[in-house]
C-alpha cells in the first residue's frame, strides 16, 4: 500500500513527504496550491435510486467553487469508484503570503438533480503554506456516502520564462501541464461501456436504455447486414426467455482503446470477452465455454451539460 501511495504521489511530482525541488527564480512570498484526484467511492446515488428507480449517481467535485469536471459528471452505481489511472488535477491556485501563512480549501462532492444538486460531501481543509509539500488527504466523513482521496501539492511559484503572460494564461498552462493524464470523458466512456455490458447481460432494459439515445444506429450480425435504427430492434433480445441464455456469464472488455472526438464525444474500441457454462440438453453435463466480438461504441453529448449516451455501435463476430 506504501508503494502504491509513493508511485501515485510521484506522479503529481514528488514524493510523499519529500520535498519539492524545482529549478529557476521563484516569486517571493506566492505559492501555487494544486489539488489532485485519486480515486472517489459513493455507496449510495443519494435518494433518486429510491423515488426513481435509477441506481446510476451524477457526480462533480468543487474546490474552493471550481467545478471539476468543467463540463459533464462521474456516473457511478451504488458501490461504485472512479479511480483513473493516474491523479487527476481538478484545481490549481495562486496563494500570496500576505494573505497568511494557511489556506482554507473549501471541498465538496455533489451529484446533479433534475431540481437541485445535492451536496453529499462537503469538507474545509486548512493548508500550511509555508512549506512545499504533497500530502495526501482522505475524506470520509461517516455521515456521507461520499469517500474521496487527494493528493495536495504545494510549490512555490516559479517565474515566468515570458513576463507578458497574464495570470489566468499562467494559471491554464499550470493546468495544462499538470493533467497529463487521459481526459475525464475518456474514463466515463469506457466505464460507461462497462456498465452498458453489464446491464446488457443482466438483460436490464431500463438501464440499458437510459445510456443509449432512442436514435441509436448499429451494424451487428443479428441484423444481417443491416443498418438498425432505433432501440426496438434490441429489446426483443431483453424479452427472450432467460433459459435460452448460458448461466453466470461474466463478460470482459480486453484491449480497451478510447479516442475522443472533440469536446463531446468519444470513440470505444475493445473486444468483448464472455466466458459462460451451460447444461448439454442430451448429456446433462456442464459445459462451459469463451465466446467474443470485436465492438466499436460511439457516446457523445447533445450539449456541454448533458451525459454522455451511446448514440453508434458496430459489432462483428469472427467466423
Amino acid at each position: 500500500a506504501g508503494e502504491a501511495v509513493a508511485s501515485k504521489a510521484a506522479a503529481v511530482g514528488v514524493g510523499v513527504t519529500a520535498p519539492l525541488r524545482r529549478t529557476g527564480k521563484p516569486h517571493r512570498n506566492q505559492m501555487v496550491v494544486s489539488v489532485f484526484l485519486e480515486s472517489l467511492y459513493t455507496t449510495t446515488s443519494s435518494d433518486r435510486k429510491w423515488l426513481f428507480g435509477d441506481g446510476i449517481g451524477e457526480f462533480y467535485i468543487k474546490a474552493n467553487g471550481a467545478r471539476w469536471p468543467s463540463t459533464g459528471e462521474i456516473f457511478l452505481d451504488s458501490n461504485e469508484t472512479f479511480a483513473p489511472p493516474q491523479p487527476v488535477a481538478i484545481f490549481t491556485a495562486f496563494h500570496h503570503m500576505k494573505k497568511g501563512k494557511e489556506m482554507a480549501l473549501k471541498i465538496s462532492v455533489n451529484e446533479s438533480d433534475t431540481v437541485y444538486d445535492d451536496k453529499l460531501l462537503r469538507e474545509t481543509l486548512t493548508l500550511d503554506m509555508t512549506t512545499p509539500a504533497v500530502t495526501k488527504k482522505l475524506l470520509d466523513d461517516p455521515k456521507s456516502p461520499i469517500t474521496l482521496s487527494l493528493f495536495v501539492r504545494i510549490e512555490e511559484r516559479l517565474a515566468p520564462t515570458d513576463t507578458t503572460l497574464a495570470p489566468e494564461q499562467m494559471l491554464k498552462r499550470a493546468a495544462q501541464k499538470d493533467a497529463k493524464v487521459v481526459d475525464a470523458a475518456q474514463h466515463e466512456a469506457l466505464a460507461l461501456t462497462r456498465q452498458l455490458l453489464a446491464h446488457i447481460h443482466a438483460r436490464d432494459w431500463s438501464a440499458y436504455e437510459r445510456l443509449c439515445e432512442p436514435t441509436l444506429t448499429c451494424f451487428e450480425p443479428e441484423a444481417r447486414g443491416h443498418l438498425v435504427e432505433g432501440t426496438d430492434f434490441h429489446k426483443y433480445y431483453f424479452d427472450i426467455d432467460e433459459r435460452c441464455f448460458p448461466q453466470n456469464a461474466r463478460v470482459t472488455v480486453a484491449s480497451p482503446h478510447v479516442r475522443p472526438l472533440g469536446a463531446n464525444a468519444v470513440v470505444v474500441s475493445y473486444v468483448r470477452l464472455i466466458q459462460w457454462t451451460k447444461t448439454d440438453a442430451k448429456t446433462a453435463k456442464i459445459v462451459t465455454g469463451t465466446s467474443r466480438a470485436e465492438e466499436t461504441r460511439v457516446w457523445r453529448r447533445q450539449h456541454e451539460r448533458a451525459p454522455l449516451r451511446c448514440c453508434h455501435f458496430h459489432r462483428s463476430v469472427p467466423s
